[in-house]
């Protein structure tokens, strides 16, 4: 979505990294995200669950544990993990008019009904967030366009029917100040390499409550253990993961504290190994 070589000098990309302990719920609209450059740059010991509506390949790609893959209505999570991130990356659908330049689909396809939708839609994700996140949590709010309906009017939405703050971000590298709303960036392509987006920093009070869900466990039998077992010692020059889980003869490595996930579409649940046979 954005360009990782400017945001990771900038103050939003700083937000992103993880602190220990600390978990992420990232939604995306696009296929591109920032998860697989943020995940790049974090150690396998930081225990941070990712879960968003993408392609499922840039987890096995980058060998990641710590991560959760869903496909899903966001808003469903709030059934079960109401107060549980402390980060929230939303990349809102939206009408698309920062990538007009570079898609001219993008064009074919906008109307001010579409505008409408989308802030209609957003709202709702920015309330479904807002439910999700731990107390003193920060939700990272985006688009790709200029509509101020979708931008800096759900912004006011938030501050104005929930206990958020409106983070200032530092400005460089082209970025330029919203409309009337100087907090947030807006990056436009005459100033910015890049294409047109909008970006906001949002930090949650310090009341709420928090969700236990019940929690992932192992259920590797010994036999199917050995096997993975041998097959570490004969292949790879890195120790067995401490977790796994066995679903239908699949194994996945996984994170003591990713949490079970009742009707919702898991992809993957932390890193795929293989199959059992």
């Amino acid at each position: 979505m954005f360009m990782g070589y400017r945001i990771k000098k900038s103050q939003i990309f700083n937000r992103l990294l993880p602190v220990p302990n600390h978990i992420r719920l990232d939604v995306y609209n696009s296929k591109l995200s920032f998860t697989d450059f943020i995940t790049y740059n974090l150690e396998d010991k930081v225990p941070i669950s990712c879960l968003d509506k993408r392609d499922r390949e840039i987890v096995e790609r980058f060998g990641l544990e710590n991560t959760i893959v869903t496909n899903c209505d966001p808003i469903m999570f709030t059934k079960q993990l109401k107060g549980f991130f402390d980060k929230i990356i939303l990349d809102a659908p939206c009408s698309g008019e920062g990538m007009f330049r570079k898609d001219y689909k993008a064009i074919d396809t906008w109307s001010i009904d579409k505008v409408k939708e989308c802030a209609y839609i957003q709202k709702n994700l920015i309330a479904a967030a807002y439910e999700l996140l731990a107390p003193n949590g920060e939700i990272i709010y985006s688009t790709c366009t200029y509509s101020k309906e979708e931008n800096e009017d759900i912004i006011n939405y938030a501050l104005d029917n929930f206990d958020l703050t409106l983070v200032n971000i530092e400005k460089s590298h082209g970025m330029s100040e919203g409309i009337e709303m100087k907090e947030v960036v807006r990056l436009y392509p005459h100033k910015y390499n890049g294409e047109g987006h909008f970006i906001a920093l949002l930090k949650k009070g310090n009341i709420g409550t928090t969700q236990k869900p019940q929690l992932l466990k192992s259920n590797i039998n010994k036999d199917k253990q050995k096997i993975v077992n041998d097959f570490y010692l004969q292949n790879l020059n890195k120790k067995v993961p401490q977790y796994l889980l066995d679903n239908n003869n699949h194994i996945y490595a996984l994170q003591p504290h990713f949490p079970k996930l009742e009707k919702i579409r898991v992809l993957r649940n932390g890193l795929y190994l293989g199959e059992c046979k």
